[in-house]
């Protein structure tokens, strides 16, 4: 069984990598982004989403815990450090949710504090980093104290910071959406600082070039594109924007996860296949699912910009190509292909290719037709000439292809009933004669299309005879407990006893004439007929569109009645 990322695959080859071709990619790419996609989450000058955990297209809601600022992927869960707390803590899960208060040493879930230096009007603009006090006055107030013999305390610490003068912000941290300032020479916050020195001098080369290719720190409902070579980023956006397009919800952690793997790469569509195998992206299942989407409307829009119509293919990927659901109500929201070269006969997956170019059918609709096309190929393979000569076929083929259809079994070796494969048989027929209104059948023979012995005739049960008994087991329950049947039911202004009668009645017509319980109920007034003595119910056969049929009774339902 060919696999669904494997049938990708063979949709667009990978091309051959080239710095021209790259750029030419990238230009395309910039003109088919949305610049105002979802404006409030994402920010296209620091290539930052923050996902809105009160937007149900992303996967981001906020800890259980009323005030921890942590966010998860799961609705409705604590955090893990929430988690924690709750099993060290002697609290019940409601109360523990509604006053635990969570702290963090983590910067991205911490509400920025400014130094506590300087007058009211001149209050020092610097971030905390040591005791209330930013960098620079605390590495003062440590000289003030050991100069002048001063005790170490907090009340020496405020009254000398209030007669010291505030100071300007740092400039920010020379990453791409990182919050803290800078706070040292480099212009980096001390974290980034941190990793940069521990690359090497020779490695880490200028402190702008590799800064403009890290990410800040990220809460769990946040993705940064800026680690990604350029025309990654927009790849990756791009691709963003699609899923979204089609009712996808993002994931960041998914997101996430796929933005590592793909760091070293100049680009997604033009890299070597073996950067983007299933395998590069790792076993989990939502991080798999989400790469592969992104290969799919990535290699779409790489043959629309080589000016190649992805219908030409023999493998149709039919969520980028906008096939929708089985019904077609709604947007196709899984994986899906239709490998037409299943179909033998170069002629006839022409024909079904056309057919399924020009009509624009949902994803069920396809599915039956190729069906339909494949049962009629694998029985043309097994004629003279493998069927692959239009110009030969005649009656003889048509009486094959008709009896494959009237053997047709299910993959559990169970037969179809003959409605299943009536409608089959007539899919293909549809098909042929699509393909010679559209003048792709000249050649074919009059003789290889419909003939009244190749009908597959359909039995239809009599309904107005079998009806639908009750089982046996069931009734004589029922005729036990016949009294109390509308106990506990009220029916408008109807009496209790009269509310009774009716249902008594209503068991009594179904258990002795089999009718559907709407067809009982559509019963109209004088429904019983007597005819020399006789009598018949009229009755609607509501399900086959039969009006007025004539049911042969007893009288004692007559009575009833």
């Amino acid at each position: 069984m060919t696999s669904t990322l494997e049938l990708v695959e063979r949709i667009t080859p990978a091309p051959a990598q080239s710095d021209a071709r790259l750029e030419e990619w990238r230009t395309y790419l910039t003109g088919r982004i949305d610049p105002d996609w979802r404006p409030d989450e994402w920010d296209m000058a620091l290539w930052l989403f923050t996902g809105d955990v009160d937007n149900p297209r992303t996967v981001a809601y906020r800890c259980r815990t009323l005030q921890c600022p942590r966010v998860n992927v799961t609705a409705s869960m604590r955090c893990r450090s929430c988690e924690k707390a709750l099993e060290r803590g002697a609290l019940s899960a409601e109360e523990f949710d509604a006053t635990y208060i969570p702290t963090t040493r983590l910067q991205a879930y911490k509400a920025p504090a400014r130094c506590a230096a300087g007058p009211q009007d001149g209050r020092c603009r610097r971030r905390v980093s040591v005791r209330g006090l930013c960098r620079a006055h605390y590495s003062l107030w440590v000289a003030v104290f050991k100069r002048r013999g001063l005790e170490d305390s907090e009340e020496n610490l405020a009254a000398w910071a209030a007669t010291m003068p505030g100071y300007e912000p740092l400039p920010p941290c020379l990453v791409l959406g990182c919050s803290p300032e800078s706070a040292v020479r480099a212009r980096l916050c001390p974290t980034h600082y941190y990793h940069w020195q521990a690359r090497g001098e020779e490695a880490r080369g200028s402190v702008e070039s590799w800064a403009s290719r890290q990410a800040p720190y990220l809460r769990g409902n946040q993705i940064s594109l800026a680690p990604l070579a350029p025309v990654t980023r927009l790849e990756v956006l791009f691709a963003l924007q699609q899923r979204d397009t089609v009712g996808r919800k993002l994931d960041p952690r998914a997101t996430r996860s796929i933005v590592t793997q793909l760091l070293d790469l100049p680009s997604l569509v033009l890299a070597p296949p073996e950067s983007v195998t299933r395998q590069a992206f790792g076993r989990t299942t939502s991080v798999i699912a989400h790469a592969q989407e992104m290969l799919r409307h990535l290699r779409v829009a790489f043959d629309d910009f080589n000016g190649i119509d992805a219908t030409q293919r023999v493998v149709w990927d039919l969520p980028a190509l906008g096939i929708g659901s089985a019904t077609g109500v709604r947007p196709r929201r899984h994986a899906g292909t239709a490998d037409f070269t299943e179909i033998r006969q170069p002629w006839l997956q022409a024909v079904v290719m056309q057919w399924a170019r020009s009509s624009n059918p949902t994803g069920g609709k396809l599915s039956t037709r190729m069906a339909a096309c494949l049962v009629a190929s694998r029985a043309l393979a097994l004629r003279p000439g493998g069927g692959m000569d239009p110009g030969v076929l005649g009656f003889a083929d048509m009486t094959a292809v008709v009896a494959a259809f009237r053997t047709l079994l299910r993959k559990d070796g169970r037969p179809y009933s003959e409605k299943h494969r009536h409608t089959a048989l007539s899919n293909f027929w549809q098909i042929l004669e699509f393909g010679r209104f559209a003048g792709m059948l000249d050649t074919l023979s009059g003789l290889f299309g419909r003939h009244p012995a190749h009908r597959i005739a359909l039995r239809e049960p009599n309904e107005d005879e079998i009806g639908k008994a009750l089982p046996e087991s069931v009734i004589a329950q029922l005729d036990r407990l016949q009294d109390t049947l509308g106990d506990s039911l009220s029916h408008g202004s109807m009496p209790s006893e009269e509310v009774k009668e009716m249902c008594r009645t209503l068991y009594a017509v179904m258990r002795d004439t089999g009718r559907r319980p709407n067809e009982v109920v559509t019963l109209k007034v004088g429904c019983p007929e007597r005819i020399d003595g006789h009598y018949n119910l009229i009755w609607d056969n509501n399900k086959g569109k039969r009006l007025r049929r004539r049911l042969p009774i007893d009288i004692e339902s007559a009575e009833i009645i």
